[in-house]
């Protein structure tokens, strides 16, 4: 017995259809949109993966697209479906009409008072979703590049806001629930008022359907690529599409292969509703004594030693040390305007790269501030007396190999114009290869002080032991090389340099600060200089060995490179799992995007966040220091005390104990 059904909106027409042949692989529903493109500016095609298009045999390329087309259609006009496929009642919700092998064509409808045709699933997709989410449900709609954060791209089969265990396919409730209320604080919203419960359920189907699809293409392209197909590729060769898309094609040596793969991405969302991940004990009472344990928790002060703030920030406002800065994030985002479809990676490189030019001088112009601000800096400390420094009682201690003869004495006296009341103390150490700074504050005093006046008095002792007074008439050259790559392309060339510009822009910078006085040469050159870095002094009065000269300004040099690096390489760490930038979530807002329910966020902090940086702590932390953090999360949007004055956690050497999972 055959049948196909169609679905008919705004005059376009989709049709499904089902027949019996063999086990899975052979016993198909078909279904499709659109008989020949009637009312269409233009046919509606899928988009292939990435992982399709980086083949480059085309015969290869051709398999997979074949392959997807006979066992899911060939287009969003012409969908199959294979028996088995976790879809509910074998895909008949997609559409909304049915065909017997004819042709001909039946309303599918369901029973109420009155015989009620069905809108279908793609139908209702194409009226409500696609926009955002595209044809494939790639994430990839006309309105995409206009959101943050981007709509989800279904084919790799990951959703983040799941009550399933860590990594598995989101339950029915799941999506459910995401379609009906939507996802706080993002462009998703919730459709409760715009679509009836029974045409929700469609829309999951197809959601359901466009998913399976697309993890199915992933993993097709990653087999093929790796000449797992070539087989059957070769025997098929000889082998036409059939002109009846509809029926299946006996002779194909590529279905089983395709049909394969289907039902072992199949399987897992059949599973994923017995997988819902129930909490072992009921949640604690929100008592000030719980919502105290979860702030230890979040600060990482109990022997689990979390790193929630690293992420979150100490304040809770998403702007951890583990993330690239926050402002750098809002530049590229916000500002540069990169991320959408017409942008190359080139693009979002050098966006990036510009950004953190910017950034490098208002990080300084910040620090100069907060330092100004606690009467540290030029022009405040000469006003100082000793007794009422702001570093009054401070300890510097510095451990180098050499002191290249300055004694710690001298190094005092150095230091006490610019920083009166610091107190340094000199460690010689043949281990070490590079200078040691250590500042050690008296009493309490914000990390972030400590952090600011570091640069500072490091400059001011390794100069000292330098023998530099004054760097006035000095110059100094500094030689970059252009990094271009062989065989690289216009782009990734013009990339190169602006990378070395930018660079070199900004050291430029930090040497004219850190030197007074001084001329400051920049060489860029794609042959790689024989030395980073030449210093001639003009007097000898105003000047070290050339060695240590060298090693003062490569410092400095060092630095800048330091900065640009750890922004690349934080800007690398803060990507998701489709490659797109994210943040850790403000907890003062009280937007929690998964939703705000206390299972919610147990769910979140025990399994993590599916393709986001959260990672789960069901094995670290026991159910009832869960929900302290729970409670401790839900308080802090009413209770901005709780995180007001928090610091860092000061941890000893004890060894962190074992992570044992809690059975």
């Amino acid at each position: 017995m055959s049948k196909i059904i169609r679905d008919v909106l705004q005059g376009r027409l989709m049709t499904v259809r089902s027949y019996k042949c063999m086990p899975f692989v052979a016993l198909i529903a078909f279904l499709t949109l659109g008989c020949a493109g009637e009312y269409e500016a233009h046919p509606l095609s899928y988009s292939k993966s990435k992982l399709v298009t980086d083949i480059k045999d085309a015969p290869k390329q051709e398999a997979i697209v074949r392959g997807l087309a006979e066992l899911f259609g060939p287009s969003p006009q012409e969908i199959k479906i294979p028996e088995g496929l976790a879809v509910r009642a074998g895909g008949r919700f997609l559409a909304n009409f049915e065909a017997d092998e004819t042709g001909g064509r039946n309303p599918i409808v369901v029973s109420t008072s009155e015989d009620v045709q069905i809108g279908g699933g793609y139908g209702l997709y194409r009226k409500h979703c696609l926009h955002c989410h595209g044809v494939s449900g790639d994430g990839a709609g006309p309105t995409a590049d206009y959101l943050y954060p981007r709509p989800r791209d279904y084919r790799k089969g990951t959703y983040k806001f799941t009550s399933t265990t860590a990594g598995a396919k989101p339950s029915h409730d799941d999506l459910w629930k995401t379609l009906n209320y939507g996802l706080h604080g993002t462009s998703m919203p919730g459709f409760e008022a715009l679509m009836t419960p029974l045409e929700i359920e469609q829309v999951i189907d197809y959601v359901i359907f466009l998913s399976i699809r697309g993890e199915t293409e992933i993993l097709m392209a990653q087999d093929v690529a790796d000449g797992a197909w070539d087989e059957e590729i070769a025997a098929d060769k000889d082998v036409s599409p059939s002109s009846e898309w509809y029926k299946q094609s006996l002779k194909s040596k590529i279905y089983p292969k395709a049909a394969e793969t289907a039902k072992t991405v199949s399987d897992k969302w059949a599973q994923a509703d017995s997988q819902v991940q129930n909490t072992p004990k009921a949640r604690l009472a929100s008592s000030n004594d719980s919502i105290l344990r979860g702030r230890e928790l979040f600060l990482g002060k109990t022997v689990e030693r979390l790193e929630c703030w690293g992420c979150h920030g100490l304040q809770g406002i998403g702007n951890g040390k583990s993330f690239v800065d926050k402002r750098v994030f809002e530049k590229v985002m916000f500002g540069k305007h990169v991320y959408q479809a017409v942008n190359t990676d080139e693009d979002r490189a050098i966006a990036l790269l510009q950004s953190t030019a910017e950034r490098f001088t208002e990080v300084k112009d910040e620090r100069s501030a907060r330092l100004a601000s606690n009467g540290i800096g030029h022009g405040h400390s000469a006003g100082h007396s000793a007794d009422h420094s702001p570093l009054e009682g401070w300890l510097a201690t510095i451990t180098t190999k050499s002191s290249g003869g300055a004694s710690q004495e001298v190094l005092q006296e150095k230091l006490s114009h610019d920083f009166p009341g610091l107190q340094v103390a000199l460690k010689l150490d043949d281990k070490v290869d590079q200078p040691i700074l250590m500042i050690t504050p008296k009493g309490s005093v914000k990390a972030q002080l400590v952090e600011d006046v570091t640069p500072g008095i490091r400059h001011a002792i390794l100069a000292a032991m330098s023998g530099v007074t004054d760097t006035k008439g000095w110059v100094v050259t500094y030689s970059g090389q252009i990094e271009i790559p062989a065989e690289a392309t216009d782009s990734q060339k013009k990339l190169a340099e602006v990378r070395s510009q930018l660079l070199a822009g900004k050291v430029r910078e930090q040497l004219l600060e850190d030197f007074p006085g001084s001329q400051v040469n920049i060489v860029l050159s794609t042959e790689a200089p024989k030395v980073e870095v030449e210093v001639v002094p003009m007097d000898s009065a105003n000047s070290g060995s050339s060695t240590s000269m060298t090693t003062l300004v490569s410092e400095s040099v060092n630095q800048v490179k330091s900065y640009f690096n750890k922004v690349q390489t934080d800007w690398t760490g803060s990507m998701d799992d489709w490659q797109w930038p994210l943040r850790p979530a403000n907890l003062n807002t009280g937007t929690y995007k998964g939703g705000r329910r206390p299972i919610d966020i147990y769910w979140r902090i025990a399994k993590g966040i599916n393709g986001a940086k959260m990672p789960a702590h069901e094995t670290t932390l026991k159910p009832d220091q869960i929900w302290d953090l729970v409670n401790f999360v839900l308080a802090v949007p009413n209770r901005p005390e709780l995180l007001r004055d928090a610091t860092e956690p000061v941890r000893n050497d004890a060894p962190k104990p074992p992570e044992v999972a809690n059975r």
